[in-house]
């Protein structure tokens, strides 16, 4: 009840907050979803002055895109219905801190708060975009993989882990740079080696399908296609390194400050 309160007194204000920015290329994709469940992608936009394949537009992949395609094919359009779906991932995503926080520390209801409170988790759960579903998937993934590691009953939550932790990268390809974790959480405690590799083995399974799919639908594998758009595109930054320097250390700030203040 007190996460689902902060939460609701930190994100409630934005209840009403237009859709702007990348918002749109999202909530395009949903409405693409409901005329055309199997064809996220297949349509022509207008983003940078010119009409181009909404593939080539949006460099994220469709998992969150189906989920306010529910909404808005439900409830219809209107920014109300679209943020609370919002809100309920963000939500899933701090039971998930939570939970892991139970696992981990002693004071997990402070964990969680803190979480929630992080500018980066906030400003984030007030946006139509992926960041925080792509959180949400990831950290129920560790939570799941935990609880399998402390109970051999629920050996066949490594599954359900892996599972998750390929839904993340489906929500965001960023999520890939967090999958290195399950292979150092595999073998630091725990047995059943053989759940712990078909864990390990479903985020590949899901992500090449996923790949596999989508080449043959729009000609290129949209996975190879962001990691393609990530590594050859560059954007000018007026004030060269000091002023980046300045912004880094800002975002660092927006999610790290926390720790340093409690690491005594």
């Amino acid at each position: 009840m007190v996460i689902g309160a902060v939460l609701a007194l930190g994100l409630g204000p934005f209840l009403t907050q237009a859709i702007q920015t990348d918002d749109t290329l999202f909530v395009w994709a949903a409405q693409q979803i409901v005329k055309h469940p199997l064809d996220f992608f297949g349509f022509n936009v207008n983003w940078w002055s010119s009409s181009i394949p909404m593939w080539l537009a949006n460099y994220n992949p469709p998992l969150w895109p189906y989920l306010l395609a529910v909404t808005g094919g439900v409830l219809g359009w209107h920014e109300v219905g679209l943020h609370l779906t919002g809100f309920a991932v963000a939500w899933a995503a701090a039971a998930g801190i939570y939970g892991l926080a139970r696992q981990w520390c002693q004071r997990p209801l402070l964990a969680a708060v803190i979480g929630i409170l992080t500018p980066a988790f906030l400003v984030s759960s007030t946006t139509l975009m992926c960041d925080v579903p792509m959180v949400a998937c990831w950290v129920w993934a560790v939570v799941w993989w935990e609880r399998a590691n402390a109970d051999e009953r629920s050996r066949w939550l490594y599954l359900g882990a892996g599972a998750m932790a390929a839904l993340a990268v489906l929500a965001k390809y960023s999520a890939f740079n967090t999958l290195t974790l399950l292979p150092l959480l595999c073998f630091t405690r725990g047995r059943n080696f053989g759940w712990k590799l078909a864990g390990l083995a479903a985020p590949a399974v899901m992500i090449a399908s996923f790949e596999g799919i989508t080449g043959r639908m729009y000609g290129h594998g949209l996975v190879a296609l962001a990691g393609q758009y990530a590594r050859t595109t560059h954007f000018d930054f007026p004030g060269g390194w000091p002023a980046k320097a300045m912004v880094g250390l800002a975002f660092a700030g927006g999610s790290l400050l926390p720790l340093l203040l409690l690491a005594p």
